[in-house]
């Protein structure tokens, strides 16, 4: 017991070390220390403590979440200690969660080095945005999920819900991929009465029913402002708008940068791009551009889909496409031979990125093999299957979602996350032998089966 125990103590701190790494690398980001900071760690706090001393909340867009957590660090800390400590409480509730989802592994011999896997994930914690606070929030709903399925117990729904009342206050599409999974858990519970259907609907429900309170409070308040209560901040018409732009040549002539929304809602009349009716007036002209040009639109989601599945993930690398000093092929190497800081620290970024590219789509393709497995087989752990049912279901939300609108490989984080703990879940509960085992003539028999 005392060797099992002084092992696992080892892969702790292998994996604390890694995570530490990962962060500090993050963290020092010319990009991530410069900019990210100057944008949310003044603005939003400014708008978050306002509300917190009771006063109002007369913007539309950012959504509050970002803004009342900044504002709340800012409480327990010293002006000069908030543009770290954010970043820190992120990463242990990352490490926390990954540990308590992949548990398991520690006790393998040969498995436990999947939690290489989630470098970017350490990586993300450093990224002073809501983004980083969407990938953790669904990490705590999937991690409810399991529990749910194994024990039944109702503190996990009500555990979940609160997950996903952080998450719609962070990134208010959330609350459309919430819907998505009611609908379509409603749907198969209908058609099929089985036991694990009708815990999956639970689950669906809960997590509809606690982003809709979740982002109750956001709603009244823009009913207040602007008197048409919404359930989304008010930026989707310019991102809709200038996203347009990621398809090269395209026959909008536009460009994928802020200042197109810009230029657009001042020249008809509107000040403010992030308005209510500056989102409805970039709403109704992007549409307006697609039907238009609807070819050229489907070759824009074909080719951010395409980017989505070989770009890969958030690393250190993507807020350094500014400042590369050089993408000579060899270069890195030279780079990290130089001492510089910031060159160095490009060249490791480079190097993950490249990596990650890879493991990504490996790691998409093992997702939807393992989870269409789970479900036409019933020879697996009910948690395996309702986690691929959710894995699945959120797969797909995010992908049209950064094809059709917007594609940058922090919004597939998040999903990469699920992805590893998934992948980590199925390799506890089967064993390899019993992964391998799946036939080809199993196929054949269930296609026969439905032909009948």
């Amino acid at each position: 017991m005392r060797a099992l125990i002084e092992i696992n103590r080892r892969k702790l701190i292998f994996i604390a070390t890694l995570a530490v790494l990962a962060f500090i690398f993050g963290y020092l980001n010319r990009n991530n220390e410069l900019v990210l900071p100057s944008l949310y760690l003044q603005q939003y706090k400014r708008l978050g403590l306002q509300l917190l001393n009771g006063g109002p909340y007369n913007v539309t867009y950012p959504l509050w979440g970002y803004p009342i957590l900044i504002a709340l660090v800012g409480r327990i800390a010293i002006p000069q200690m908030v543009d770290i400590l954010l970043p820190v409480i992120q990463l242990l509730v990352s490490y926390a969660l990954i540990l308590f989802f992949g548990w398991p592994l520690l006790n393998s011999r040969k498995m436990w080095f999947i939690f290489i896997l989630f470098i970017p994930v350490f990586s993300f914690a450093c990224f002073r945005a809501p983004d980083a606070w969407v990938m953790l929030s669904i990490m705590l709903v999937f991690l409810c999920l399991r529990c749910w399925a194994i024990s039944g117990r109702w503190i996990w729904l009500l555990l979940a819900g609160g997950g996903a009342a952080l998450g719609v206050n962070m990134r208010s599409e959330l609350f459309f991929f919430f819907s998505m999974g009611l609908i379509l858990s409603l749907i198969a519970f209908l058609f099929n009465k089985e036991r694990i259907l009708k815990c999956f609907f639970y689950f669906m429900t809960a997590l509809f029913c606690g982003s809709l309170i979740g982002i109750l409070g956001w709603t009244l308040n823009t009913y207040r402002l602007t008197g048409t209560p919404l359930f989304t901040s008010t930026n989707g018409g310019s991102v809709l708008y200038i996203t347009l732009g990621q398809l090269p040549n395209n026959p909008w002539g536009r460009q994928n940068d802020d200042g197109e929304g810009t230029r657009f809602a001042k020249s008809q009349g509107i000040e403010n791009q992030y308005s209510l009716q500056g989102n409805r007036v970039l709403t109704a002209a992007a549409l307006n551009d697609i039907r238009s040009y609807p070819l050229a639109f489907m070759r824009k989601v074909g080719r951010n889909f395409i980017l989505a599945l070989s770009g890969g993930v958030y690393t250190i690398y993507d807020w350094w496409t500014s400042h590369l000093p050089g993408t000579d092929k060899f270069q890195w190497i030279r780079l990290a031979l130089s001492g510089d800081r910031y060159e160095l620290i490009w060249a490791v970024g480079a190097t993950l990125k490249a990596f990650f590219r890879i493991v990504f789509l490996f790691i998409c393709i093992l997702t939807v093999w393992f989870g269409v497995r789970q479900w036409l087989f019933k020879d697996s752990k009910i948690e395996s299957q309702m986690l691929a049912g959710f894995i699945l279901i959120y797969m797909i939300f995010t992908f049209a979602m950064v094809s059709m609108v917007q594609y940058e490989p922090r919004h597939l984080t998040a999903l990469y996350a699920l992805q590893v703990l998934f992948i980590a879940q199925v390799f506890v509960n089967e064993s390899a032998e019993k992964l391998s085992g799946v036939k080809l003539h199993r196929f054949f028999s269930l296609a026969k089966s439905l032909h009948q």
